[in-house]
């Protein structure tokens, strides 16, 4: 039983012996880490009215599979609302960590998954309220919340140093407390373009 026993505790110290260099890790010694900047476009819908999401995203890959960055978006326009009154305008954007995976990217054509997890604010304004040319609109609600937007793109290797990519993302949103807009009519699906640039 004595043998039995000592066995089984020398096995674990006998395997460590035989893989003295550790376990496998995304980030190791050996690691290939490269740099990425993008340029992004998302066209959606907030509460039926067409919109569009202008931002950016970068960080870095590890071995050309793994993503890890930060990504902000923000509306290039006030959406024509029908529940807004027209003299109002609604502004805000999102942004938060980004995490993903890219299947095959070594391929000229590959998959890309990224997921943004993040805040957000919106606020609505009346740009007429002061007739001051130095005075700021007034400020007529706002609202923070937290959103959670995973994604799928088509990405193209066009050079070394420059990826187009295409696809869709669904935006997730809770927590937006305002009288013009619930959290129902800010979350959707987008449909996104990206300009990807870095060593690849």
């Amino acid at each position: 039983m004595k043998k039995y026993l000592l066995a089984l505790l020398l096995t674990p110290l006998s395997v460590f012996a035989q893989n003295s260099g550790g376990a496998n890790a995304i980030f190791s010694g050996n690691s290939d880490l490269k740099g990425f900047g993008s340029y992004e476009m998302k066209l959606t819908q907030i509460a039926d009215a067409t919109s569009l999401f202008i931002g950016a995203s970068g960080g870095v890959t590890v071995n050309k599979t793994f993503m890890f960055g930060i990504a902000g978006y923000g509306l290039a326009a006030s959406p024509d609302i029908e529940s807004i009154n027209s003299n109002y305008r609604l502004n805000g954007g999102y942004g938060g960590l980004l995490l993903g995976f890219n299947i095959f990217p070594r391929e000229v054509v590959h998959l890309s998954f990224p997921i943004v997890i993040g805040v957000g604010s919106m606020y609505l304004t009346d740009p007429y309220f002061f007739s001051g040319t130095s005075d700021s609109d007034l400020t007529i609600e706002k609202s923070g919340f937290m959103v959670i937007e995973p994604g799928a793109n088509l990405e193209f290797n066009v050079t070394r140093f420059f990826h187009l990519g295409m696809g869709a993302s669904y935006r997730y949103v809770q927590g937006l407390s305002m009288n013009s807009l619930t959290d129902e009519q800010l979350l959707g699906w987008a449909i996104n373009l990206n300009l990807k640039f870095g060593s690849f």
